[in-house]
């Protein structure tokens, strides 16, 4: 078993009318590598309608309203983005991901849209759906459909909205998160104002606003291919600071730039951002801390794949070049949910 702090424990799986869990026992052969299945702290599947757009600065790509992404989804219609979304849901569940925090614009529509798509997915991620609202009217009726709200940058909402917002994920004890520090530091410190539950990206803030999140105890979520794509690559000071963070959360982003596959987040994480691949380890499997959620699906590796033989350390290769092609299995309570061939010797 690979543990989220990289190191590994001999045993085998076993299930039972409790589930699927791991038990240890040195009489175990060293053939399998199991792990927790991978938690996607921050997604956007919904421009899933959208990929591989032209390098964009950061404002015409995604702010809300006129950014490329909002122009693109006010185009579509429902059954086009259901479909999208399904098949990205799909390919989640292909790489390896269990739980993932799904970040849905368009409102009421937007949840619905969603929930349309992950249903016709049989065995789909578990995901917590944070929504949008345009106005506290509108966040009232989705905090009955959603986990909380995941609201974009300070800079695009006033102030007083936000704080409303804010109030109503408190009272209904549901999540509050926002993106911040993703271009710049201006919109830090009237985040960290709102005491949000989790922020995301934090790659441009100074030190001190860093600092200062990070004495509140407030989860980050930073998404390597995104900042690198949006040209926004904290330094080594920031680097340095999130990696050694014991609330660092990982996510993929917008589909539309990357798609959602936690093995390749993973090792640009490690080679490009923190050269650390506990951090990254640590930062992928921190919502089962996070959501106090037990481990109820494995992720199975065959360690004569040619990514996992002669490996010098089996955390770096699991982060670093693991890929979907190695998974062999994908185990929960109710069996296999994904079974794939065994490498021969």
């Amino acid at each position: 078993m690979l543990n989220p702090d990289g190191s590994t424990t001999r045993g085998r799986l076993i299930r039972d009318r409790e589930g699927i869990k791991f038990e240890e026992g040195e009489d175990s052969k060293e053939e399998f590598l199991f792990s927790p299945g991978l938690c996607n702290s921050h997604i956007h599947t919904g421009d899933s309608v959208i990929k591989d757009p032209p390098y964009l600065p950061l404002e015409k790509l995604v702010s809300p309203p006129d950014g490329l992404k909002h122009r693109i989804l006010e185009s579509k219609g429902d059954e086009e983005k259901i479909t999208a979304i399904s098949g990205t849901i799909e390919l989640m569940r292909y790489s390896g991901t269990s739980m993932a925090l799904e970040f849905r614009e368009e409102g009421i529509r937007g949840i619905r849209i969603f929930h349309r798509a992950v249903n016709r997915i049989r065995n789909p991620p578990e995901f917590k759906v944070l929504s949008r609202p345009s106005s506290t009217p509108e966040g009232e009726e989705l905090l009955k459909v959603s986990d909380g709200f995941g609201m974009s940058s300070t800079r695009d909402h006033s102030f007083r909205f936000l704080e409303e917002l804010r109030k109503l994920c408190r009272k209904e004890g549901r999540l509050f998160a926002i993106h911040a520090g993703e271009k710049d530091g201006d919109d830090v410190d009237p985040a960290l104002a709102l005491d949000p539950d989790i922020l995301v990206h934090m790659v441009k803030a100074s030190p001190s606003q860093l600092r200062m999140a990070m004495d509140e105890h407030i989860p980050i979520c930073v998404c390597p291919r995104s900042s690198v794509f949006t040209g926004n690559i904290p330094g080594k000071k920031i680097l340095g600071m999130l990696g050694e963070y014991d609330s660092l959360l990982i996510g993929t982003d917008n589909v539309m730039i990357n798609a959602p596959d936690m093995f390749r987040e993973m090792e640009v994480a490690s080679k490009l951002f923190f050269r650390d691949d506990y951090a990254v380890l640590r930062a992928v499997f921190n919502p089962y801390n996070l959501f106090q959620k037990k481990i109820e699906e494995y992720l199975i590796f065959d360690l004569k794949s040619p990514n996992f033989f002669n490996t010098s350390r089996i955390a770096s290769s699991f982060v670093r070049r693991c890929s979907a092609n190695d998974l062999i299995g994908l185990i929960g309570k109710n069996g296999f949910l994904l079974r794939r061939k065994v490498f021969k010797e």
